[in-house]
């Protein structure tokens, strides 16, 4: 059974504020601040990405493909795919240009 930890290890919170920066780059490098319609379109992808990859989390835990160390997923790893999922936007539309 996969419960949901609020206590987590530091090297989690490392994580978050990794794929943050990583976004906050790209986001600034590709100058998306100046246009509101891509904002939301990057606010959508990253909603996206905080519902399917806990998903697949669930599904690969269950799956016996992988664990977490405490049996528990901590909660600050949804945020963390939020933010990979932003970056994941920015990336694509970097590579589109």
């Amino acid at each position: 059974m996969i419960g949901l930890s609020f206590t987590t290890n530091p090297n989690w919170i490392y994580l978050f504020l990794y794929t943050a920066a990583i976004w906050l780059v790209l986001f600034f490098y590709r100058k998306s601040y100046k246009n509101k319609k891509e904002v939301k379109k990057q606010i959508a992808f990253g909603i996206f990405s905080m519902i399917v990859a806990p998903t697949v989390d669930v599904l690969g835990t269950y799956t016996n493909l992988w664990h977490f160390p405490d049996g528990d997923v901590p909660v600050i790893i949804i945020f963390a795919y939020f933010f990979v999922g932003l970056a994941a936007y920015n990336v694509i539309k970097l590579i589109d240009r």
